[in-house]
Formats: structure tokens, C-alpha cells, sequence
């Protein structure tokens, strides 16, 4: 569209400049001799108009791609961070896998569920708004709410485990532990790759400037 404008407005100024010329009566010299440095002068104008344009044009379009880069930029930082936070959840119930499938009173017993709850928080604390493109939304948001929620499981199996009367938790409760456990567990990998792609999207923009 910007180059059909730009051409269309050489064929106007062309056109123009052909039809005063053929009022030019070429064979009065004193109104040739009058009139031609007046025709430099005005092309010369022209061309100057045209050159400031063009240049001014140029700097936009510059200062927009360093609004992008720096856009970019600040966005790469923001998803490097989730980035990190995905990480640490997803090693996190990584390690609730593993306490299911040896199923050791001991590791009911000296295990914590902080590091759930605290990760929990740290995703509640993410704006969705500052979330470089929406994707990741949803995930942020259902890894934030599943970690506080299987903290709040992963207390009680240690607290059933430590009753006098059991040495593990209760059925219900272990496989609320073990559905919930695995279901964010893949959502975490899942959100990884999502994340991981979209860094690479934008390290490609910030490349190519």
C-alpha cells in the first residue's frame, strides 16, 4: 500500500511538471530565461521536501524497531523468570513422584510441604496482565492455585503417617496426593515447553535486530 501511495504521487508530480511545461512558450526567450531558474529553484525544493520525507520516515521506522527490541527485550527477562519458577515446580512435584512410588513412612515423616506453598505464592504473585502474550496464563494460574492445593494434601498424608495407629496415610488421601501429584506434573512440562518456545520466538526477534 505505502509503495502504490509513493507511486502514485511521482506519477501526480510528473504529470504535473508535463502539463507546465507545455505552457512554456519555448520560443519567447525572455519568458524562457525568466522562468527556467524559477523551474530549478522549484524542483530543487522539491527534491529537498522529498529528501526530509523520506529521512524523517526512516527515523520513525527506526525508533519503532528500537520500541520493539526494547519490548522484547523486557519481555524475554519477564518469561526467563517463569521460566525459572516452572522449573522449581516442576521439580518440586517431581519429588512428591518419587515419595509416591517408594511410599517410605520416612519420607512422609521429614518432609516438608513449605516448598510447595511457597512456590504457590510466588505464581500468585505474577500479574496475568504482565504475561508476555496471554499464553502462558492459564497455566501460571493452575500451577499457582494445584501447588498450595497439594501442599495442603501432602500435609495431611504427614499427618496421617505420623498417627500412632498408621505408619502411612490413608488410601483416599495417598491417591489424592497421587492423581493431584501427576496431573501437575504434566501441566508443568507441558507450561516448560510452552515457555521454553516462546523465548525462543523472542531471542530470534531480538537477533535480528
Amino acid at each position: 500500500m505505502k509503495r502504490f501511495i509513493k507511486w502514485a504521487l511521482v506519477a501526480v508530480f510528473l504529470d504535473f511538471v508535463i502539463y507546465a511545461l507545455t505552457l512554456v512558450d519555448y520560443h519567447d526567450k525572455e519568458t524562457y530565461t525568466q522562468l527556467f531558474p524559477a523551474w530549478i529553484q522549484a524542483l530543487g525544493s522539491i527534491g529537498a521536501i522529498a529528501y526530509a520525507s523520506r529521512y524523517a520516515m526512516k527515523q520513525m521506522q527506526h525508533e519503532k524497531a528500537l520500541e520493539r527490541q526494547k519490548a522484547a527485550e523486557a519481555d524475554l527477562t519477564k518469561l526467563k523468570s517463569i521460566k525459572w519458577l516452572m522449573v522449581c515446580a516442576y521439580n518440586e512435584t517431581g519429588y512428591t513422584r518419587n515419595v509416591i512410588s517408594r511410599g517410605s513412612e520416612e519420607d512422609y515423616a521429614i518432609a516438608s510441604s513449605d516448598e510447595l506453598k511457597d512456590l504457590g505464592e510466588l505464581f500468585d504473585r505474577i500479574n496475568p496482565f504482565d504475561i508476555p502474550g496471554g499464553d502462558l496464563t492459564l497455566q501460571v494460574i493452575t500451577i499457582g492455585s494445584g501447588l498450595k492445593g497439594l501442599a495442603k494434601v501432602w500435609d495431611r498424608c504427614i499427618e496421617e503417617s505420623s498417627l500412632p495407629s498408621r505408619s502411612k496415610p490413608k488410601p483416599d488421601t495417598f491417591k489424592e496426593l497421587d492423581n493431584g501429584s501427576m496431573a501437575l506434573y504434566q501441566i508443568c512440562g507441558e507450561a516448560m515447553e510452552l515457555v521454553a518456545s516462546d523465548i525462543k520466538k523472542l531471542e530470534q526477534v531480538i537477533g535480528k535486530h
